[in-house]
C-alpha cells in the first residue's frame, strides 16, 4: 500500500505543474475572449451612443413640422364640424319652412311670369 502510494505521489509531482500550466493557459485565453468581448462592447456602446444623438437631433428637427401638421388636421377637423353642423341647420330649417318656401317660390314665378295681352287692333300705336 505504502509502494502504491508512492507511486501515486512521484505521478502527481510530475502531472501537477503541467496540469497547472494548462489551467493557467485557458485562464489566460478565456481572459483574452473577455477583454475583446468588452472592447466589442465598448464599441458598439458608442457606435449607438452616436447613431442615438443623430436620432434625437432628427426628432428635434421634425418636431416643428409634426406640429404644423398636427394644427392643420385640427382646422380641417374644426372645418368640418362647423360645416356638418350648418348642413344639419340648413337641412332643419328647410324642412321646418318647407311651405313658406314652396309659396314664396310661387309667388316669384308668378310675378315675373309675362301677363298675355291680346292684339284687338285698336291699340296699334302703343304697341310700335
Amino acid at each position: 500500500m505504502d509502494a502504491l502510494f508512492e507511486s501515486l505521489s512521484q505521478i502527481s509531482v510530475l502531472l501537477l505543474p503541467t496540469l497547472g500550466a494548462l489551467v493557467l493557459i485557458f485562464l489566460l485565453v478565456l481572459l483574452k475572449s473577455l477583454n475583446d468581448l468588452v472592447k466589442k462592447t465598448h464599441q458598439t456602446v458608442n457606435h449607438l451612443d452616436q447613431t442615438m444623438n443623430i436620432v434625437d437631433r432628427t426628432l428635434e428637427d421634425l418636431r416643428v413640422p409634426v406640429q404644423t401638421i398636427a394644427n392643420v388636421a385640427h382646422g380641417i377637423d374644426t372645418v368640418t364640424s362647423i360645416t356638418q353642423n350648418s348642413a344639419l341647420a340648413f337641412s332643419k330649417y328647410l324642412v321646418e319652412n318647407l311651405d313658406v318656401i314652396k309659396e314664396w317660390i310661387q309667388k316669384l314665378f308668378k310675378r315675373n311670369k309675362p301677363t298675355e295681352q291680346t292684339y284687338n287692333g285698336e291699340d296699334t300705336e302703343e304697341i310700335l
